[in-house]
């Protein structure tokens, strides 16, 4: 699963999860298990339904009461959005701070492949 830390009042997540949304679309077919869970950071519960259904996220909601309280709370950011990709144990496999990063990243794993 990847979780996605975002929230409603976060100008950079507004940019980010067009983007995540659009590469979900595109690739979720080829990587059927591959889930993109929010982890929600509002506290409100109208700002995160008005923030969920404004960018359309496709994926389920983890809202801020149950990130607190459940595992995944270790794993709480220090900025969003922030993307955490687990595997079915919960062992961090990849986490990575907003879009930039994230492309740096997958710029390198993409060499990476290439060399081998």
């Amino acid at each position: 699963s990847d979780l996605y830390f975002s929230a409603s009042w976060c100008p950079p997540c507004h940019l980010f999860t067009p983007k995540l949304k659009k590469w979900y679309l595109e690739n979720h077919p080829s990587y059927p298990d591959l889930e993109v869970v929010l982890a929600s950071m509002d506290r409100d519960w109208a700002a995160m339904e008005g923030y969920v259904k404004e960018t359309g996220m496709p994926w389920p909601i983890l809202a801020w009461p149950n990130v607190v309280d459940s595992p995944v709370e270790k794993l709480l950011p220090e900025e969003i959005p922030f993307l955490v990709l687990v595997d079915d144990e919960g062992k961090v496999l990849l986490a990575v701070r907003g879009m930039e990063e994230s492309l740096v990243l997958l710029d390198r794993l993409m060499r990476k492949e290439e060399k081998k």
